[in-house]
């Protein structure tokens, strides 16, 4: 379902290139089970072809990460 790779040349990939890249988990979609399952190993196998490490979880995991990235103490930024 999920098997052809997008095509961009090598100066798009190189403007779009980030430091921190999150890959947020979300559970409710309108997709089935098995579509859903196919779509996240897309994803993984994309950025794995690619070399990209990617941080995984939650959106309050990917606080955390861009926190320790900015040097921003835990504590801080308490409501986001």
């Amino acid at each position: 379902m999920y098997v052809k790779e997008l095509e961009f040349s090598h100066e798009i990939k190189e403007i779009n290139k980030a430091k921190i890249y999150l890959y947020l988990n979300k559970d409710e979609t309108s997709l089935s089970e098995d579509d859903r399952n196919q779509l996240d190993q897309s994803h993984r196998q994309t950025f794995d072809n690619h070399g990209i490490k990617y941080h995984e979880g939650r959106v309050k995991q990917a606080v955390e990460v861009i926190k320790s990235q900015l040097g921003i103490p835990s504590e801080h930024l308490q409501s986001l």
